[in-house]
């Protein structure tokens, strides 16, 4: 699975959310500054051509919804994670996450 770039991974957000939403309603979902339609609709068909979306036609409009899952997307993120950094013991990155406070709990 391909790892989105920053507006694609908040276009999906929006799409994760909202279930089923026209162009328009993916738009108010995104954070300010809010891009254009078109770059929203350029967008929404790469993320189609990627395998994260599909449409359903209404007339001339489309109505896209998710196909790949927000948990299957996050658990594929944290396997990426794990592999770029699997040279360091996971011991070790719990001891070091506690050391910079960033995680509370026992170490």
């Amino acid at each position: 699975m391909q790892k989105l770039a920053k507006r694609e991974e908040e276009i999906m957000q929006a799409c994760w959310k909202l279930g089923k939403a026209f162009i328009k309603e993916i738009i108010a979902e995104l954070p300010d500054p809010r891009p254009h339609y078109n770059s929203v609709a350029t967008m929404v068909r790469i993320l189609e051509e990627k395998g994260f979306l599909n449409h359903e036609t209404f007339g001339n409009t489309f109505q896209y919804f998710p196909v790949v899952s927000k948990e299957v997307y996050q658990n594929q993120a944290f396997d990426d994670i794990v592999r770029k950094y699997s040279t360091i013991p996971i011991r070790g990155c719990w001891r070091t996450s506690r050391r910079n406070k960033k995680y509370p709990g026992k170490s």
